[in-house]
């Protein structure tokens, strides 16, 4: 078994901190762009309300759940498409609307 240098491990410690670094930026846009989102779900239940439209519409969501996946497959597809049926099912839940 080789034993890394001080210098290999401080490398190491260097790159890890960065990505993480990376991570967390990324981690505050999403949420920042969840609340956005959240509060554009909101304004279309207002809308939805003041025009008798209906509360639910499981079409939308099939066409969000095709418009994020596009381009994507296998593990990612089916990660961001979880991802995405979270979400949706957070803003029904946001909006009082049961399925």
């Amino acid at each position: 078994m080789k034993i890394k240098s001080d210098l290999e491990l401080a490398k190491y410690d260097n790159a890890i901190l960065e990505v993480r670094t990376d991570i967390n930026i990324l981690d505050e846009k999403i949420v920042e762009l969840l609340k956005q989102r959240f509060q554009l779900v909101m304004q279309a239940e207002e809308i939805k309300q003041v025009d008798e439209l209906p509360h639910l519409s499981k079409e939308r969501e099939q066409v969000v759940l095709e418009n994020v996946t596009f381009g994507l497959s296998g593990a990612q597809r089916s990660y961001v498409q979880e991802v995405y049926q979270q979400i949706l099912a957070s803003s029904r839940e946001l909006n009082g609307i049961t399925q």
